[in-house]
């Protein structure tokens, strides 16, 4: 009698238990190698070239200072957003005075405080206010080239506090209170 090619189930389960053993140890040495492959990848990619100017050659650093140099502009123009604290007050006065003469307005007075940190600080900012007061009446288009070359202004400020009503005697002009100017230092 022929004998018969059918698995048993007892055949069947240690083949099974076998696959499974195989691929465990396969999963666990692919784990293995993959980590030390990218261990070894993050330590190649780590390595910093060493910039010492002991090791740059004078090309190097003539490209570099040519650069910087090239750059400068950006810098000083960085720099000139934000008023030290120290010169905050009469550079203000300064700029708002300039900007009150272009645009054909007078300032009757200056009110100034220390500049104090922000509620919430970005970079370190800290502000300061100015607080305004016009000769009134004043003519509305020239209030408002007024106001717009204090907010396109550096260093940056920002008008905070505005009250205006039209004037009765005279058509086209305002009164107004005093303007509270909010300007940003470091």
């Amino acid at each position: 009698m022929k004998k018969s090619n059918k698995l048993s189930a007892t055949s069947l389960r240690t083949i099974l238990r076998a696959i499974v053993g195989l691929i465990i140890v396969l999963a666990i040495a692919g784990f293995y190698f993959t980590q030390n492959w990218l261990s070894n990848y993050a330590t190649q990619t780590n390595k910093v070239p060493d910039s010492s100017a002991d090791n740059a050659s004078p090309q190097a650093l003539n490209k570099i200072q040519t650069e910087v140099a090239r750059n400068q502009a950006y810098g000083d123009k960085a720099s000139s957003m934000i008023a030290s604290s120290q010169n905050y007050q009469s550079q203000a006065v300064k700029d708002l005075n300039k900007y009150a003469s272009s645009a054909g307005v007078s300032i009757a007075s200056y009110s100034l405080s220390q500049p104090t940190t922000s509620i919430n600080p970005i970079g370190g900012l800290k502000s300061g206010f100015v607080t305004i007061t016009m000769d009134n009446p004043v003519q509305l288009k020239n209030l408002l080239k007024f106001f717009k070359y204090i907010e396109t202004n550096l260093p940056a400020m920002q008008l905070t506090g505005i009250n205006i009503t039209p004037s009765q005697s005279l058509n086209g002009t305002v009164s107004v209170q005093p303007l509270i100017i909010e300007v940003y230092t470091r």
